[in-house]
């Protein structure tokens, strides 16, 4: 930020790893965090800056900060950019909870953990932009709520390239739950034979998916997996998986016929519930 966009310095203070995490507030509703370590973790409304949140527009997070504390910028209705270094490895339960004017984030490559509720309540988020897709798939995500596809069921970018032909590369061995919660851009999908397993949630509410190969090497897949994929018309089930989910192909309207190998011994409650074409 140049000195005269940013505005004149109001308050500042410490937020984290002892005194070696600073934050700094301008009069133009711009948060800076800078330092070297972790962010503390918060409740809903003891931070530093709760008094600012409503004015709060802007975060900037400098390189050396590696997370993002609970409830860190929780409630800040008004926060619609934010710039997350590639230091930060985590982001913990709740720290975008209800940032209601936040419609894009970034996320930067070494990123391991998004936890809990971590985008709650983000109506508006609707673009959500990875540098690289195989750190992303490595990324553990706390449940749909903190998928960054959840609030609004945005769009998935590979840098700026809009994800509708997702093709994942060869030596990836597992698709993580609610790795593509609600990414509603995605209309087809392609697996490597490295993969060995879909996690639960992992294509749930994809409603522009169409089509999809599952390699034989797959042998597992969690439960709800296709839930609510109504564009769905074109699935296979390979030899090999021995269980199809509760829930797993729930609300796929557009399904006609399925064929199931001889491996499936059992089928879980609402597998096919909602199939009103099959």
């Amino acid at each position: 930020e140049d000195e005269e966009d940013q505005g004149t310095l109001v308050e500042t203070g410490y937020c984290g790893n002892g005194e070696t995490v600073v934050w700094e507030w301008y009069d133009s509703g711009l948060l800076k965090i800078s330092g070297n370590g972790e962010m503390n973790n918060y409740s809903g409304s003891n931070q530093p800056w709760y008094k600012y949140k409503d004015s709060i527009k802007k975060v900037v997070i400098g390189y050396g900060v590696t997370s993002i504390g609970n409830y860190a910028f929780y409630n800040c209705s008004n926060l619609s950019n934010i710039e997350i270094p590639e230091s930060v490895t985590k982001i913990k339960l709740e720290a975008f909870g209800y940032c209601t004017g936040l419609a894009d984030i970034r996320l930067p490559k070494n990123i391991m953990d998004i936890e809990h509720w971590t985008f709650l309540g983000c109506s508006s988020l609707k673009s959500v932009y990875i540098e690289d897709l195989v750190s992303y798939l490595n990324i553990n995500f706390g449940n749909d709520y903190s998928s960054p596809c959840y609030s609004g069921g945005g769009n998935l970018y590979l840098n700026d390239e809009l994800l509708e032909e997702l093709e994942i590369p060869e030596g990836v061995t597992s698709i993580k739950s609610y790795a593509f919660y609600n990414c509603k851009s995605i209309k087809s999908v392609k697996l490597p034979d490295s993969v060995t397993s879909i996690g639960s949630y992992a294509f749930n509410r994809c409603s522009s998916l169409n089509s999809i190969n599952i390699p034989d090497s797959v042998t597992s897949m969690g439960v709800c997996v296709f839930y609510n994929c109504s564009s769905l018309s074109d699935v296979n089930i390979p030899e090999g998986v021995t269980s199809i989910g509760s829930y797993a192909f729930y609300g796929c309207k557009s399904m006609t016929s399925i064929q199931l190998p001889s491996s499936v011994t059992s089928i879980g409650n609402n597998a096919f519930d909602q199939c009103t074409n099959l």
